[in-house]
């Protein structure tokens, strides 16, 4: 079984992961923090994900506990992700009480 099958969010609505403008983006990413939050594999994630992490991007996908520009600026080491992880579990308990 793959890490991608593992995830927390594979039967989470997708909708909270990428860009819906029929969600705000703090709904969405509080919403998908809390499925991070509980998932498994949040570390291969993240890996995964930051090979794309360039530049300026519109990249507005929330991926293993990251915004894309989190993602980008774990790349460049000036943020770990073990700091943004526990902002994004913070918040996620807060929503859940």
């Amino acid at each position: 079984m793959s890490w991608m099958q593992r995830a927390a969010c594979a039967d989470a609505p997708a909708a909270i992961f990428f860009d819906d403008r029929a969600l705000r983006a703090e709904l969405r990413f509080a919403a998908a923090a809390a499925v991070c939050a509980r998932c498994p594999v949040r570390p291969e994630c993240l890996d995964a994900a930051l090979p794309h992490a360039r530049g300026r991007s519109s990249d507005t996908t929330f991926r293993a506990s990251t915004t894309a520009a989190e993602r980008r600026r774990i790349r460049r080491g000036t943020l770990r992700r073990e700091d943004v992880w526990a902002r994004w579990d913070r918040l996620a308990l807060q929503e859940a009480t």
